[in-house]
């Protein structure tokens, strides 16, 4: 409150410059914390789980006959000390050519009938997307976030669409 010159009071309202101040303020509140926090704490509370190997393969299958039109595979170039075999999160469960058809072949059985563009297959997170005769896949491991990969084969199918026109 604030008077007059005629010794009235009234109030004032905030003006739009405090809200900007307060805004800023916040903000520099939010950077020092983010700058002092150990980074531990950062990892552990912004992404724990989050690496470059989070999609395990990215498939492109063929509807009409099956046959691969692009599959990739991927794991860490560097496998952990303590790992044996492939039993370290993001490695590639399926080494050798064999059991890779056999995993997209029962893939392409499994999701021909589905109406939902996620499932869990064989252990994996699994999102799909048909489009005209081609299925395109994303592939991650159990635990993985299902929105990230969602977004990751909404990018695939975005970017095919414009260097295929």
């Amino acid at each position: 409150m604030q008077g007059s010159p005629s010794g009235e009071s009234y109030c004032r309202a905030p003006r739009a410059d405090t809200f900007a101040l307060r805004d800023a303020t916040t903000l520099i509140v939010k950077l020092w914390l983010l700058y002092y926090t150990p980074k531990h704490l950062l990892t552990a509370i912004m992404a724990p789980n989050m690496s470059l190997f989070s999609v395990n393969a990215i498939l492109v299958l063929s509807t009409d006959d099956s046959s691969r039109i692009l599959t990739r595979y991927y794991s860490p170039p560097h496998i952990p000390h303590n790992a044996h075999g492939n039993d370290y999160p993001g490695a590639n469960p399926y080494p050798n050519l064999k059991d890779q058809k056999a995993f997209e072949k029962g893939l392409l059985e499994k999701t021909a009938k589905q109406t939902s563009d996620v499932i869990l297959y064989d252990n994996r997170v699994v999102v799909f997307k048909v489009e005209s005769d081609v299925m395109l896949y994303v592939v991650g491991g159990s635990e993985e976030n299902e929105i990230m990969l969602y977004n990751v084969i909404l990018a695939l199918r975005d970017a095919l669409n414009i260097l295929l026109k």
